[in-house]
């Protein structure tokens, strides 16, 4: 999984892939689990965090906030009645087109449904106050007719339907995916043959990247990955990847194995690296998935690599040699001046040179707005969070004007109507905490957070050091974008953890 997922859109290929995982994860687990169970015995206590999730989720599958309506209930709305009633046209307009869609989107996504909803009545509010209106009361009667009495004193989830069951098999699977690489090599030099494979892999897929990227030509008639997967919006897509920031996330945790072997194989051919066979090799390919991130156009990518690569530098231990120090400075200058006149390196520049002249007209980018809603949104729900996968049909109820203009803008110049609506909020950190509150926090995300940075810091292997500052690298990544959302992303990051854990377990021993 860890070789053929990145390849498959990233994992997002279809509904069969998600589930065709799901089943190799869960029976792979089990005959693992059942081949060591002395082992699981002494190490029970990894599993608390993994205990804990269940038991959220559990208890908040009874704690529902939302339902969606049957025929009863929506005749009850009695819509057609209000639409009658009201005199002005543009409101009959947003209430008979908004409720088209919820009613259609309740049968297939309730969660969309509920999102679509409250940016209707934040869209009325903005737009016509407060004023009682019959178009007013229809938006209200609804709220309360999908509203229920939730308890506030213990996990909730968002909505009741089999549309959930997905998003909490994959947060699952996923997590489960770390016990399965950390329970199921024995040996380092296991290890090491499925991450050469992996890095091998994602070199190619790199490879492949950069040469669709310089050959791409825009064709409404052909998917842009590979031919067979369309992306949301073609500008950001990169290799098998729908959004470049996240194939620049994938690249670096990459780019972590791939020093995690060319900082150990510098360590055994100390006297003549320069010899060795395996080292350019591994070089070149490292190279190639640090250009990734430069003609992926992603500029949190390239900083995070350049700042990944900085750290681990150091460890080479012959990096004062006159010889290395030629060959970088050859390396670079040649980087730089192939790149001098880049696309890419200037759609960077240009969006930095943007986003800097509207900050100091005082305009502030819609991510910095997004984390201060998700901040007002915790504020509000800070212990228990509003339940797994909530940000979206949540987001609106808290949504600033400042979104809400900034959104508007987008549809000025839409050539096909659409309802603007935040999927994510560009911090995956903030998201989680929104949803699993506090307790969740403490209990799931920070107790492998603080694992990440101790093995980083005292592991005394300078192999899985590189893994974990991969890792850590995914955490950085999450903090201003949502590579969880993308399965290559996430499962890779489970995955090497694992891996990375064990042999440092391996290591130590």
């Amino acid at each position: 999984m860890l070789v053929a997922m990145p390849w498959l859109n990233a994992g997002l290929a279809g509904e069969w892939l998600s589930s065709l995982f799901a089943i190799i994860v869960i029976v792979l687990l089990a005959k693992t689990i059942y081949f060591n169970r002395k082992e699981i015995k002494r190490i029970w206590y990894i599993f608390i965090p993994l205990y804990f999730f269940f038991l959220l989720l559990f208890i908040s599958s009874f704690n529902v906030t939302f339902q969606k309506l049957d025929e009863l209930k929506w005749k009850s709305l009695d819509l057609d009645n209000a639409i009658v009633k009201e005199t002005d046209p543009e409101k009959i307009k947003m209430i008979n087109n908004h409720f088209r869609n919820i009613y259609l989107m309740e049968k297939q996504d309730p969660k969309l449904a509920i999102a679509i909803f409250f940016n209707l009545k934040n869209t009325y509010l903005k737009t016509f106050g407060n004023k009682p209106t019959p178009a007013l009361s229809t938006i209200s009667k609804y709220e309360n007719l999908i509203t229920l009495g939730t308890s506030h004193f213990i996990p909730s989830s968002i909505i009741a339907s089999h549309s959930i069951i997905p998003d909490y098999l994959y947060i699952i699977c996923s997590i489960l995916f770390f016990y399965l690489c950390y329970l199921s090599f024995h040996n380092k030099k296991s290890i090491r043959k499925l991450l050469m494979t992996f890095f091998i892999s994602s070199g190619i897929l790199a490879l492949v990247g950069i040469y669709q990227k310089y050959n791409y030509t825009p064709n409404n008639n052909t998917p842009e990955i590979f031919g067979i997967w369309d992306t949301p919006e073609p500008r950001y897509f990169f290799a098998s990847f729908t959004y470049k920031n996240h194939w620049s996330c994938f690249a670096v945790i990459s780019l972590s194995v791939g020093f995690a072997f060319l900082i150990r194989n510098i360590h055994i051919h100390t006297d003549n690296f320069l010899r060795s066979k395996i080292i350019p090799f591994i070089s070149l390919f490292c190279f190639i998935l640090f250009i990734s991130t430069v003609y992926s156009a992603s500029r949190s990518g390239v900083i995070i690599s350049l700042l990944f690569v900085s750290i681990l530098f150091p460890y080479i231990k012959i990096f004062k040699s006159k010889v290395l120090f030629v060959i970088l400075s050859l390396s670079f200058s040649i980087f730089f001046f192939s790149f001098k006149d880049n696309k890419s390196i200037t759609e960077m520049h240009n969006n930095t040179k943007q986003q800097i002249v509207q900050f100091k007209l005082g305009g502030l980018p819609l991510r910095l707005h997004l984390w201060h809603d998700l901040y007002q949104q915790i504020s509000l729900r800070t212990f228990w969070g509003y339940g797994i996968n909530s940000y979206r049909s949540i987001n609106p109820i808290h949504q600033s004007n400042e979104v809400l203009n900034i959104r508007s803008i987008g549809l000025q110049y839409a050539h096909n109507l659409y309802t603007p609506l935040i999927g994510h909020g560009h911090n995956d950190w903030l998201e989680l905490f929104s949803e699993i509150g506090w307790i969740g926090f403490s209990f799931v995300l920070l107790p492998a957070l603080l694992l990440i940075i101790r093995e980083m810091i005292s592991t005394e292997s300078l192999f899985a050091k590189s893994l974990f500052l991969g890792c850590f690298s995914y955490c950085l990544f999450s903090l201003i974008d949502f590579p969880i959302r993308t399965p290559a992303c996430f499962i890779i990051f489970c995955g090497i953890f694992g891996v990375a854990l064990k042999y440092s377990k391996l290591s130590s021993n």
